[in-house]
């Protein structure tokens, strides 16, 4: 399935991962100091470009996604098997119905995994063809916090105290070996990090975790043996007994395992059915009596591991099911990905007694682990196009909308402008089309509003009330990539006749002549029914195909599906999630970066702050700038966690906060006695007291939390502002800062406050008021107040400088009919104040440890991410 464009796309990516690579090295060596969040943010970007990488390397995959029960199982059978042929399996050398020899039996949803359908399965050796793609360590550690933080009421004295998390940090390293072990490394522990801000920052829990505690635990954790990790991770379930066996015996099986991506098993992993690695059932005896034991083999080699088949199946992300015929031209560069239906979320007050009750630890990590692999999917690019069903029953799966929103942000475009001019890659399927001629007492037929209550019900309430996709797709044009579906096989007696079929059963021979007036009076109020005609590109067409006899509207949707089955459409999706990663990237660069003469410097800095304006502008206009600079400030919580990581430095615990004497003074005062003072490499930067390095801490984390603003998928669509103007506005804000020596004056201002001797505890409150007032002020007006007027920038024609301080009137103003744009001005003056700031920064090295010969390689290496651009 290799692919010219595809196979342009990994390179691409390949090239971006080492640019990435060699940022980080710059960082560590030659970028300016406090700058902590800078190595993290380029681990990040490497990790996406690698997952760019694999994605490239990946057929396209089309996804069946819906919520349990939606009526997706019929979708699946029919679009991977030929028509009127049943979904036939080639497992090895044997054929297998794959409904009557594999799929678990019964009517309820039965798998917790991904089925991948294709007709180039990967290699296998004869005696264990089935390939199987499993969990790694923080993938199981994401789940078990996915399941506690959703479903479970969240205990109040399992959210962790600065000082006691000192203290469990502190254990963890008497633990911990001298490097990293067991498949785990600092990227694996950012990249927990980073999910569970991203999908759980407004839960208490994680909102205790600090950045600070996070540095130390990416530090600490790799160290550590895999069975010593799950009581690290533990605090992230509340430490609950049964999640963290959960978690050790998962890690064990791993680790016996070699912690591969992808194992290979026997046919016997899946029969019989009755204790299948892909059934429910199996999983639901997770943590009780094993049901047995199925060998699972590493890919990359080595001998077979006996595996509880609990822990198999919950630990299986995907099964790959190679097909016997292909069903449809499209299969030649596409998969088919059968998700496990979304559910919905439990809300359970006491996890003892819900974990005391048999088959339950499973069904709660069920719940996780279908949640979190469309989420894994999404984030890897795997989805380029989705086949949502929707059923006519009530809609309960409150998460599902989000779910859906986010796939479409990520592959088709955030906003209606992003998705103009592209296919649409979203085909919303409305199944159990025959449900709609059930008869109900004292309908008006001719009034149409079974049609309005469907719609509503599954499309235009349930996901169009949130976001903005079903009725505006495209500037100005609603969402039409609507289908219905029915399952032929289900009796549909009260429309069709009946004959026989050459297996002894019966297929439809037509819409039965009794039945045609009312299928007619229902064709006609369906189409004069408003939201039909809005949500359908061709209604009259999609009734006809859905009552097409023994298809059910299945043929339509495959012929709708080949032309977005393309190879060039993934490729596309790639290069803009390319371009995206390499602006952020260029952007958190670039003002590093000392290049040409002075006037140079200062000309790009004006053509990027016209660039930032216009979009800060656009926020503005919206009236979310001021929104956006509170998300950029700091607050008591944040601070107060770094103090409590100052206290834990046994360096600095026991300073006295009062009016401290710094070595200069003592060196001043006691020259003669002590004579010069030796040289020390490296003092002059770093801090001198405690002070110092309480401000030196505090501005590291505020940079941190600026930086992963520009990683907060919530924000970004919430203020409307592309990933790289976030990162460029957070990495001039950090600069300006360094040069204008903001660690100094909240040292300074530290010191001058502290008038008595107490130990760092007596002074806290005060402490991080000082620290929160300074920096929130620099972020309010960006230190122009301390410049004098005549010298700041000038606004409007008549060049007002910016930020002046109002002049006390005596009498009040006259009160207008309209309100006045009161925020106006200080936008105005914050935008025009900022491109100043730049301009500064470009001006001037002050601040930044500038080195010719790393200044040349960071050079190097924004010449080659344009580069990566200039690629076909």
């Amino acid at each position: 399935m290799s692919n010219p464009l595809l196979a342009r796309e990994a390179e691409r990516a390949t090239e971006i991962d080492r640019l990435a690579v060699d940022s980080l090295g710059w960082a560590q060596n030659g970028a300016p100091q406090a700058n902590e969040s800078l190595p993290r943010d380029l681990r990040r970007d490497a990790r996406r470009a690698r997952g760019l990488r694999q994605a490239a390397l990946r057929p396209v995959a089309v996804a069946v996604f819906g919520a349990s029960q939606a009526g997706k199982s019929y979708l699946v059978s029919r679009l991977a098997a030929p028509l009127g042929k049943p979904l036939t399996a080639l497992i090895g050398t044997q054929r297998l119905d794959f409904l009557k020899d594999i799929n678990p039996p019964g009517g309820n949803e039965s798998t917790g995994l991904v089925t991948r359908f294709t007709i180039a399965p990967p290699p296998a050796p004869a005696d264990a063809p089935i390939a199987l793609r499993l969990l790694t360590q923080t993938d199981v550690v994401k789940i078990l916090a996915n399941t506690y933080l959703e479903d479970f009421a969240l205990d109040e004295e399992a959210v962790p105290k600065p000082e006691a998390l000192q203290e469990f940090l502190g254990k963890l390293e008497t633990a911990a070996g001298p490097a990293p072990c067991d498949g785990l490394d600092i990227d694996g522990i950012e990249d927990l990090q980073d999910y569970l801000r991203n999908h759980f920052r407004d839960r208490t829990l994680v909102a205790a975790l600090s950045n600070g505690f996070w540095q130390r635990f990416a530090e600490v954790v790799p160290r550590l043996p895999a069975e010593r990790r799950a009581e690290a991770f533990a605090l992230l379930w509340g430490r609950d007994r049964t999640l963290t066996r959960a978690c050790a015996d998962l890690l064990g099986v791993l680790k016996r395992l070699g912690f591969p991506e992808d194992v290979r098993a026997g046919i016997d992993a899946v029969q019989p059915r009755e204790t299948s690695i892909v059934d429910v059932r199996t999983l639901f005896t997770m943590g009780e009596a094993s049901p047995g034991t199925v060998a699972l083999r590493n890919a990359a080699g080595g001998a077979p591991v006996a595996v509880d088949r609990a822990l198999a199946t919950a630990l299986i992300t995907e099964i790959v099911v190679p097909l016997a015929e292909k069903p449809w031209a499209f299969f030649d560069h596409t998969d088919l990905l059968d998700f496990p239906g979304a559910r919905v979320r439990e809300e359970i007050p006491n996890a003892e007694a819900f974990f005391a009750k048999s088959g339950n630890l499973g069904r709660a990590f069920l719940r996780g682990k279908v949640a979190y692999l469309f989420q894994r999917y999404n984030a890897e690019q795997e989805i380029s196009a989705m086949l949502l069903c929707v059923g006519p029953q009530v809609q309960e799966v409150q998460t599902l909308p989000k779910m859906v929103d986010d796939w479409i942000g990520l592959t088709a475009g955030k906003t209606p402008a992003e998705r103009a001019g592209k296919p649409s890659n979203l085909f919303f399927v409305l199944t159990k089309f025959d449900a709609e001629f059930e008869e109900k007492g004292g309908e008006d037929i001719a009034s149409g509003h079974r049609w309005t209550a469907r719609m509503q019900a599954s499309m235009t309430d349930f996901f169009g009330k949130a976001y903005e996709w079903p009725n505006e797709w495209t500037p100005g044009q609603p969402f039409t990539n609507t289908f219905w579906l029915r399952n032929p096989s289900v009796g549909f007696d009260a429309v069709f006749d009946y004959e026989p079929d050459p297996e002894g059963g019966r297929r439809e021979a037509g819409v039965a002549p009794r039945a045609a007036q009312r299928v007619q009076d229902r064709r006609d109020a369906y189409l004069g029914n408003p939201l039909v005609r809005k949500h359908f590109a061709d209604p009259a067409k999609a009734w006809d195909e859905a009552l097409r006899p023994n298809d059910g509207g299945i043929g339509h949707l495959a012929a709708a599906l080949a032309p977005v089955c393309d190879p060039q459409l993934k490729a596309r999706q790639l290069k803009a999630r390319a371009v995206t990663l390499v602006n952020s990237m260029s952007g958190r660069l670039r003002p590093f970066f000392r290049g040409g003469d002075a006037e140079q410097r200062v000309e790009d800095a004006r053509r990027r702050a016209r660039i930032l304006g216009r979009g800060l502008a656009q926020c503005a206009q919206a009236q979310l700038l001021g929104p956006f600079l509170r998300s950029l400030m700091v607050d008591a919580d944040s601070v107060g966690s770094v103090y409590w990581r100052l206290r834990s430095d046994a360096a600095t615990g026991v300073t006295p906060i009062g009016a401290v004497a710094t070595a200069d003074d003592y060196n001043e005062l006691l020259g003669d006695l002590l004579g010069d003072p030796p040289e020390a490499e490296g003092a002059a930067s770093g801090p001198r007291d405690v002070f110092e390095h309480f401000a030196s801490l505090a501005l590291e984390d505020w940079e941190t939390r600026m930086r992963a603003l520009g990683d907060d998928e919530a924000a970004l669509a919430y203020f409307a502002l592309p990933r790289e103007l976030v990162s460029e506005v957070a990495g001039e804000l950090a600069q300006g800062a360094r040069r204008l020596k903001l660690r100094d004056r909240i040292a300074g201002t530290l010191r001058t406050r502290a008038s008595f001797q107490a130990r760092a505890d007596a002074m806290e409150q005060k402490q991080v008021a000082i620290v929160e007032e300074t920096v929130n002020e620099f972020v309010h007006r960006l230190g122009w107040p301390d410049i004098e007027p005549a010298k700041r920038p000038r606004l409007g024609r008549d060049e007002r400088p910016i930020f002046l301080a109002r002049v006390p009137d005596p009498a009040p103003p006259p009160l207008p009919e309209q309100p006045s744009p009161y925020d106006r001005q200080f936008n105005a003056d914050w935008i025009t104040g900022l491109a100043g700031l730049m301009e500064g920064n470009a001006r001037t090295t002050d601040g930044v440890d500038y080195d010719i010969v790393a200044n040349a390689r960071l050079g190097q290496i924004l010449q080659g991410l344009a580069a990566t651009l200039d690629a076909a």
